[in-house]
């Protein structure tokens, strides 16, 4: 019998999502999987990743899996339908999760999710500290998440209880999906198309200019070698935090 074991070197959230759903789709398709959860991937609720008309194309590719322009779920499902020699059915567009209330988390004006996971900087919006300090200044309530380190149930009850949810694009904001739709406003850089990620959800959305550049791929290596954006993050940058301001006072 072969063995697939799917190696992930980072600590990033939103790929723990991915390998959760692909673990469900190889038992789907009787291949022996186990998926290892980390402890801040506990207490999931149903998150789609997968929208089965959008991708529709990508998902009858089977080419050259190591293309950028197809989605990372499905760069893993082609992997592993090159390493079976068959290919796999995709059986779930959600990863069947739980889910339960925490009644003595407050219900707060605000949840904002304020960092992207660590594989590149050009996903993070620098305008947070003054967005915090304008909702101060009109008395509107806020959490953020990061900065307390809010994670699994805790953070999905913030959510369901709050009347806006500012995020960004990483795996948290598909995490709390269930319970910010209708209700979210994410900024989103040019580091990655919004249908990779976003589009089968009711998700508001913020950008900034020079989106000829999008998507630009550009993560750390990239950074490290020397080849960092050239029009200095303008993408988020333009974002300016009155305008993010101003948009949330609509949910407000």
């Amino acid at each position: 019998m072969k063995t697939i074991r799917v190696k992930w070197r980072g600590r990033g959230f939103g790929e723990q999502l991915i390998l959760a759903w692909l673990t469900q789709i190889l038992v789907d398709n009787g291949v022996d999987a186990v998926f290892n959860e980390k402890q801040r991937v506990k207490g999931l609720i149903n998150c789609p990743i997968f929208d089965s008309e959008i991708h529709k194309n990508i998902s009858n590719h089977r080419g050259d899996y190591t293309t950028i322009d197809i989605p990372l779920h499905l760069q893993h499902i082609l992997k592993c339908e090159k390493y079976l020699n068959r290919k796999l059915k995709i059986t779930r567009n959600y990863i069947p999760v739980t889910f339960h209330e925490i009644p003595e988390i407050p219900a707060v004006d605000v949840v904002m999710c304020t960092r992207a996971g660590g594989w590149t900087p050009y996903r993070n919006w620098p305008y947070f500290n003054e967005l915090k300090k304008l909702f101060d200044n009109h008395r509107i309530s806020y959490v953020d998440l990061n900065a307390n380190r809010i994670y699994n149930h805790e953070c999905l009850n913030y959510v369901k209880r709050c009347k806006l949810y500012i995020g960004l694009d990483t795996g948290t904001s598909h995490y709390v999906s269930k319970f910010a739709n209708g209700k979210a406003l994410i900024l989103h850089s040019g580091f990655s198309p919004l249908k990779w990620a976003f589009t089968p959800y009711e998700y508001s959305f913020l950008s900034g200019g020079v989106y000829n550049c999008a998507p630009c791929w550009i993560n750390k290596r990239h950074i490290k070698a020397g080849n960092e954006c050239k029009f200095n993050h303008k993408c988020m940058k333009e974002i300016k935090p009155e305008r993010v301001f101003d948009v949330a006072l609509e949910y407000l």
